[in-house]
């Protein structure tokens, strides 16, 4: 089976990675060679993406930052905290730099 994918963005990119792990053979038609992002962006995602992500496409694990505490602080209240969750015990979610995420999986889209 052949699949064509459009566009070469962390969405195209994932579903590529994902079909070729089953064996697919996929093609990715984009007018630019390979996006920039910038440095600064992120995502987050939560524990079960992750562990997705890590069964089903590329372990990812080296480029998460956890994240175990979240405030949410008010200007127009002096500075006082209108959101405030804690979890000692286990992370809240992860961030992942979007352009260390699309570099690894164009490197592996290629190379595959």
């Amino acid at each position: 089976m052949k699949v064509c994918i459009l566009g070469n963005g962390l969405v195209s990119l994932t579903l590529a990675k994902a079909l070729i792990n089953e064996g697919i053979y996929v093609d990715i038609i984009s007018n630019k060679k390979k996006i920039i992002y910038s440095k600064e962006r992120t995502l987050g995602i939560s524990s079960s993406n992750i562990k997705f992500f890590n069964e089903n496409i590329i372990n990812i694990n080296k480029l998460l930052w956890d994240i175990k505490k979240i405030e949410i602080l008010s200007e127009s209240l002096k500075n006082q905290k209108i959101l405030d969750f804690e979890n000692n015990n286990h992370k809240l979610f992860s961030i992942i730099k979007n352009h260390k995420l699309y570099d690894l999986l164009f490197l592996k889209v290629k190379s595959s």
